[in-house]
């Protein structure tokens, strides 16, 4: 079991934990532990490294929020990075068990949250669905899966790259089951029948296939194929860097994703959206209502306008427009949408399940 027992230690015990984590657990939706953490090596304690450190340690959470690199370049976003030390809030250095020295730099949700809004940048800070990888490679002419020892600095490498983009990830037991369903053959040429019958056992949305050849000189050539229920996805790699392999995987999977479930403010103020709930019949019920809509970003007044006959009209001041507002509601809140006319005031309604 492992324990933090001191505030230094916080960011290596972050990604020890979910490395540890989604190596065994099953593919379920998380919401995030600190989406707004950066880990960051440096070469010393300088004030000069330390300004470096805190300016990439942006750009990853920015990345990490909106699942996308593309955030980077917007002019909002650039404007930040070149003054993130307005968004630091605290850092501590950590040595890791190779000497390597790093900072763990914690930002400001709200400055971070409100500049993004400002950006019109997508925001995905709901539950995150979790992915299933499937490895396999091609050693000496003789391909092996990804359960093998032989490809444990690949998961380790996958597994860090998952955490450090906040999106639970889990490898396959290839047991005799897996092995019945699924062939070497079917994940080399990467057929996506066979890869989603043997995926339906982790309770999968998302899937992602490595394949993956070490090269004579040490360096990597992948393939990579992200799959889930509305389309799939492809890239490829070819480097000496293990972790830019597997970086480069993270970033069609978490593009992908984002696509479906992050949400793009309108830039705009907010606008009065009169949601209602039916089905409420107790104040425990209401109050699990209120609190939920509450805790949805960009979202930033919540009050209930009418309540007769167990329903509740709740009046919202939100930032986004009202389809991505539904989207929202019913990934964050569990809600049940209603498909039935709804008064002229009424823009969004649901029922609690």
């Amino acid at each position: 079991m492992t324990t933090c027992f001191t505030t230094q230690s916080y960011a290596r015990c972050l990604l020890v934990i979910l490395a540890t984590v989604v190596l065994s657990s099953p593919v379920k939706a998380q919401l995030s532990n600190d989406l707004y953490l950066a880990t960051v090596p440096v070469t010393d304690h300088s004030p000069g490294a330390l300004r470096i450190a805190v300016r990439d340690g942006l750009g990853q959470v920015f990345v990490k929020l909106s699942g996308s690199e593309e955030t980077l370049t917007l002019p909002e976003v650039r404007e930040a990075l070149s003054r993130s030390n307005d968004f630091l809030q605290q850092y501590q250095y950590r040595r890791t068990e190779d000497g390597e020295l790093q900072v763990a730099v914690h930002y400001d949700s709200r400055s971070v949250l409100s500049r993004m809004t400002e950006a019109r940048a997508p925001l995905w800070t709901g539950p995150r669905p979790g992915v299933l990888v499937w490895v396999v490679m091609d050693s000496n002419g003789d391909r092996i899966d990804g359960g093998r020892q032989d490809a444990d600095p690949v998961r380790s490498a996958i597994a860090l790259a998952f955490a450090e983009r906040a999106i639970p990830v889990q490898f396959p037991l290839y047991d005799l089951t897996d092995s019945l369903q699924l062939d070497l053959h079917d994940l080399w040429v990467q057929d996506q029948l066979p890869i989603y019958r043997a995926s339906e056992r982790y309770d999968a949305q998302h899937v992602l296939v490595l394949r993956l050849t070490p090269g004579v000189a040490g360096e990597w050539q992948g393939d990579w194929l992200y799959l889930e229920n509305n389309g799939s996805g492809q890239r490829s790699f070819y480097g000496a860097d293990l972790a830019s392999l597997a970086n480069s995987g993270v970033a069609l999977a978490a593009e992908k994703m984002a696509a479906r479930y992050a949400v793009r403010p309108t830039g705009l103020g907010a606008e009065s959206v009169y949601v209602q709930v039916a089905g409420l019949s107790t104040y425990p019920e209401y109050r699990t209502v209120l609190d939920s809509l509450q805790e949805l970003k960009l979202v930033s007044r919540v009050h209930l306008s009418e309540y007769r006959e167990q329903v509740a009209v709740f009046a919202l001041q939100a930032q986004v427009a009202v389809p991505e507002l539904d989207r929202m509601i019913q990934l964050e809140t569990g809600l049940e949408v209603v498909d039935e006319a709804a008064a002229d005031n009424i823009s969004l309604q649901y029922r609690w399940p």
